[in-house]
């Protein structure tokens, strides 16, 4: 323990508690009650949580033949696209959206949609108070939450000070109708990418060798024939006669940035947006299954957007088969702006480890190698990373005999959580392991042969720079702990502490709310999505104990006691309860709707029991 810590906060650190003032220290129902207060006080100071939430009581029927318990069952795609056809509340035709017309529609009649403006606005809520995020003319028309601020946008546009921003020019790496059309039909040339499987010992499936795709033979792969290029602009699966000319594979210098781990649901675009403002260098999508990408699911490809402000942004992957990670690397590298692709071959999803992809690759290292070698044999220009974990079970530790190969096979970067799949996060990251893997990518003489990037509990500017120092890694890849704190990569690019207010941190909430709905869209679809990933994000905000309340700063594997902290906004940002979170959402994005409910998706990392559960 550091000096100048109490006992209290000596006996706090050896049960792994967080050692916060003791003038800080309350009761959980103490705690509870001051978040409840400090709410109630902050919503005046918000003009958006001041408006009335619209509530159903249990059993209540609002009209529709369903009560309020009903509606907040789980329901499926095809149920909530029928629901909502039959409530009208989405249904109204995109051609009058648009113009504002029910002429407009080049189907009149037979539109499937609905064309009734006055009854779509009888059942529109009330329009939030501000203005509309996007410049004129708003993409969302009369669905936009802040349809009633049009009219000044027409104003400024007309008097030449357009204010707000044009949706598509900020973001790239679309999926567009040709590549969709040209996948699903069968029809994209993958001769390249098939070249490479073959060539790395894998096989196509029968999938791939269906009547329709554009392949290439085993005996063209043997004799090095060359691969067509990228498919025309006009037509995915028109077949070239030139040879390929030569391209030089990109290099990527990954030493001392700021990486930003691929964060599943909570690594999305806003928030990555937020941390390159922070300091983040380097930013990945989150992880996108290849056979979903080929599928062209478009939920899939939207992983891969990029906005504008990424410097160094990648693409992550996953994938079991040879064939499938060659053709996902060659249409991504194709049909997207992105710096590189990173195999995820580190995932403990049971989900994806079941299917033979994910850290179950570390059981199977020649199927790992031929992966790696098809994938990166499948790229021109870009380069192909890396992600993995020390090994798959606890005492087998696999990955430093692994490492030393992984150039041979074509990774231009390897990244390594020091934990096994069977840990998860139950134990501290093993960095003396993460050190003996960078020793085995040194050769005789000592020379680096293979960048390293290290990854787990990296929580204070103090942890980075000791890992750069005494573990031999390149950088490290920053993950929960830009989750909990996202100003980390401020503290690590000032090396400083950063004992940052409540006011403050709410500013950075606001902005977070603010890019969700200029990614997700201004209507009520987007205004609830940028809701949802919002109180994802704050159930690991919560966690954060402000270095002013702390005796001595610890790692993010202290947990906190109940506290209240220096003001209402600190105190709010405490809680572990998903309503004082949906307060906060309340105040930024306006109220919940009728029979809404949120319980977080990342459950077994959330650290209340009992109060995961919020409904409006």
């Amino acid at each position: 323990a550091a000096a100048g810590v109490s006992d209290a906060g000596r006996a706090a650190l050896a049960r792994s508690a967080a050692p916060v003032r003791a003038e800080y220290i309350e009761s959980v129902e103490a705690s509870a009650c001051a978040a409840g207060a400090a709410a109630v006080r902050l919503r005046s100071e918000y003009p958006l949580a001041a408006m009335e939430r619209a509530k159903q009581a249990d059993g209540e029927d609002d009209g529709s033949g369903e009560t309020a318990a009903a509606a907040a069952a789980p329901m499926s795609k095809k149920q909530k696209r029928k629901a909502q056809r039959q409530h009208g509340r989405l249904g109204l035709c995109n051609n009058v959206v648009r113009s504002g017309d029910p002429s407009a529609c080049p189907y009149g009649d037979k539109c499937k949609y609905s064309h009734d403006i006055a009854a779509y606005r009888a059942s529109k809520p009330v329009d939030l108070p501000g203005r509309c995020p996007f410049a004129h003319p708003c993409p969302f028309g009369i669905q936009c939450r802040w349809e009633g601020s049009h009219a000044q946008a027409v104003a400024d546009a007309e008097e030449g000070r357009p204010v707000g921003v044009v949706r598509e020019s900020e973001c790239s790496n679309f999926l567009r109708k040709p590549l969709m059309n040209g996948l699903r039909k069968r029809e994209y040339d993958f001769s390249r990418a098939d070249a490479s499987t073959i060539k790395a010992g894998g096989k196509l499936s029968k999938f791939a060798t269906k009547k329709g795709h554009k392949s290439v033979s085993v005996a063209d792969a043997a004799t090095g024939s060359p691969a067509p290029g990228p498919p025309a602009a006009e037509g995915e699966g028109e077949v070239r006669d030139k040879p390929e000319p030569a391209f030089e594979r990109k290099a990527i210098d990954f030493d001392g940035k700021l990486y930003l781990a691929p964060l599943t649901t909570v690594g999305n675009l806003p928030f990555r947006r937020l941390c390159v403002e922070l300091g983040i260098d380097i930013t990945v999508g989150e992880m996108a299954m290849c056979t979903n990408l080929l599928q062209a699911q478009p939920s899939e490809w939207a992983l891969l957007r990029r906005h504008k402000s990424e410097k160094i942004f990648g693409a992550q992957i996953c994938g079991s088969f040879p064939d499938s990670v060659a053709r996902a690397c060659q249409v991504v590298e194709e049909n997207t702006d992105v710096n590189f692709i990173d195999i995820n071959m580190g995932c403990p999803i049971d989900l994806v480890c079941n299917a033979g992809a994910g850290a179950s690759m570390l059981h199977r290292p020649a199927r790992m190698e031929q992966v790696v070698r098809a994938g990166a044999g499948a790229l021109r220009e870009l380069p192909f990373t890396v992600k993995t974990r020390t090994g798959f079970n606890d005492g087998e530790n696999v990955t430093h005999k692994l490492a030393p190969k992984m150039k041979e096979w074509g990774a231009a970067a390897l990244t390594l959580h020091g934990r096994t799949r069977q840990q998860r996060y139950s134990r501290p990251a093993d960095w003396s392991y993460v050190a003996k893997t960078a020793g085995a990518l040194k050769d005789e003489g000592g020379t680096r042969q293979l960048p390293l990037i290290g990854n787990g509990d990296v929580y204070t500017h103090e942890d980075y720079f000791h890992h750069l120092e005494e573990h031999g890694v390149a950088t490290c890849m920053l993950a929960r702990g830009m989750l909990i704190k996202p100003w980390l990569a401020t503290e690590i690019k000032e090396r400083r502490t950063w004992d940052i207010s409540g006011s403050e941190r709410f500013d950075l909430m606001k902005k977070f709310a603010n890019y969700s709905l200029e990614h997700y869209g201004s209507d009520e679809r987007g205004v609830e999505s940028s809701r949802r990933f919002l109180l994802e994000w704050m159930s690991f905000t919560h966690r954060y104990v402000p270095v002013g309340l702390l005796e001595t700063q610890v790692g993010m594997q202290f947990r906190p006691p109940p506290f209240s902290g220096r003001d209402d906004r600190e105190t709010l940002l405490a809680s572990p309860l998903a309503k004082d979170w949906v307060a906060i959402s309340e105040m930024l994005l306006g109220p919940v709707p009728k029979n809404f409910a949120f319980a977080p998706k990342h459950k077994s990392n959330a650290w209340a029991d009992g109060s995961l559960t919020a409904q409006g």
